[in-house]
């Protein structure tokens, strides 16, 4: 008699969003699994509300601010899970090496190369990082693109 095992590998996703203003996480996915999209409903005694401008404001026992505060990121609440997604940035440049960057701008042309799922753009210290969802062997290409549209 001969027994086989298979082997299941998952993965558990959870999120958290805070501010380092707030010194505190201010949201959680919760369980741990969350589908990616959202990060989670406020913690007890964080209130954040979205403004007309789609910016999250946040109030917390921890905060600097005695009133709402501007975090910066643009979010909507889920219309399904009626949790926070963080869509974006009111002011998207970063200083590289002297440079304003739009981060917005190099992934766009990212997603312009065919084997390219999604990406992220960001910087760490004075590096400009770009984390690519896709084939691993379109680097070149991707490079060459970036390369060929944006003067960096």
């Amino acid at each position: 008699m001969r027994i086989t095992f298979q082997q299941k590998t998952f993965s558990i996703l959870l999120l958290v969003y805070g501010t380092t203003e707030c010194g505190v996480l201010l949201c959680s996915t919760g369980k741990g699994i969350s589908d990616g999209k959202t990060v989670g409903l406020p913690y007890p005694m964080v209130d954040l509300k979205i403004n007309e401008k789609n910016e999250i404001l946040v109030k917390s026992a921890t905060g600097i601010e005695e009133d709402f505060m501007e975090t910066g990121d643009l979010g909507c609440f889920s219309y399904k899970s009626k949790e926070i997604m963080i869509v974006g940035r009111v002011k998207e440049m970063m200083k590289i090496r002297g440079w304003q960057v739009n981060p917005n701008e190099i992934e766009e042309v990212i997603r312009k190369v065919n084997t390219v799922v999604d990406c992220a753009v960001y910087q760490i210290s004075d590096k400009l990082i770009a984390k690519v969802i896709g084939n691993a062997d379109s680097k070149t290409e991707i490079m060459e693109t970036v390369k060929s549209e944006i003067c960096l």
